[in-house]
């Protein structure tokens, strides 16, 4: 959380997703400095079917309990998790 929050606040950027495997779950923390972009609402639309998942406008996160991460995702591949949440929330990053 606290990478997240440094991110979204030092960098300029609007928009913050991280994530990080924890015990058995994958755990996504978004933060958003656009409030039309409404982080809680974001975690809940596109990763609510896989576990829990929601926040507020600023803040939202989603833990995926490990056994239930899609097959498409190599755990421990940050590549392949990073390229799943991009494809995910329909916004591949720039490289």
């Amino acid at each position: 959380m606290i990478i997240a929050d440094f991110l979204v606040r030092l960098s300029g950027l609007n928009f913050v997703a991280v994530s990080i495997i924890a015990g058995d779950k994958l755990i996504l923390i978004f933060r958003s400095r656009n409030l039309r972009r409404h982080a809680g609402r974001i975690a809940h639309r596109y990763f609510g079917e896989l576990g829990s998942a929601g926040g507020h406008a600023a803040a939202g996160r989603a833990e995926i309990p490990l056994p239930q991460a899609p097959a498409e995702i190599k755990l421990f591949d940050f590549d392949s998790i990073e390229r799943w949440i991009e494809r995910k929330l329909g916004r591949p990053g720039l490289r």
